[in-house]
């Protein structure tokens, strides 16, 4: 989320945190401004060339995958 955004993120980072209540305080947030995160998501053509494929962050590319196919169905892992 804080990858995608501009400065108009920095207001709904403060109400987010006033809000509590890590995701539902984020969704409250979300749904104020009237953004749906699925608008917002990045696409990532799996397969391609990534600008962090470079950087060993201690996984295969099998388990990088796997965490993002995870993360895209909000599953936890």
């Amino acid at each position: 989320m804080l990858s995608l955004g501009g400065r108009e993120l920095g207001d709904m980072i403060v109400k987010a945190a006033e809000a509590g209540r890590g995701a539902g305080g984020w969704r409250r947030v979300l749904r104020a401004y009237g953004i749906k995160l699925e608008e917002i998501k990045p696409k990532v053509d799996v397969g391609e060339e990534a600008p962090w494929d470079r950087i060993d962050v201690g996984g295969t590319e099998k388990l990088v995958l796997k965490e993002y196919y995870e993360s895209m169905n909000a599953l936890r892992t």
